[in-house]
């Protein structure tokens, strides 16, 4: 009698261990899930001006977020010598450049109130 309860409690503590395991397995599927989700959101939210994004989350038809516009302007921006400047000067210049020139278009899209897709 005494034997069977020692089995007893020891396959309890084998199952709770496999049950402990599992809640970690799902807790940390749930922080991937998590970071995953933020990621998706901030890559949508970088291609797509917010009140269409948002409609998007909430479930609505792709197509009832598409508008006309009258005007737009598109910007196409060229650097001249990039690729000479990537091969002659180090990284840390290089990016520290490239993070002042959208520095100054952020500027100008924020000042404006306008939607600036970015395409490197």
């Amino acid at each position: 009698m005494v034997m069977a309860g020692w089995q007893h409690a020891s396959k309890l503590e084998s199952l709770i261990e496999q049950q402990v395991d599992k809640c970690r397995l799902i807790s940390e599927n749930m922080r991937q899930l998590d970071a995953w989700r933020q990621k998706s959101e901030s890559l949508l939210y970088s291609m797509l001006p917010q009140q269409i994004a948002d409609r998007l989350r909430n479930g609505e038809d792709p197509v009832s977020t598409c508008e006309m516009f009258n005007e737009v302007t598109i910007l196409f921006s060229y650097t001249l010598g990039f690729h000479e400047m990537c091969a002659n000067t180090p990284a840390t210049e290089l990016v520290e450049c490239i993070n002042n020139i959208f520095i100054t278009f952020d500027a100008v899209v924020e000042k404006h109130n306008v939607f600036k897709a970015c395409l490197i």
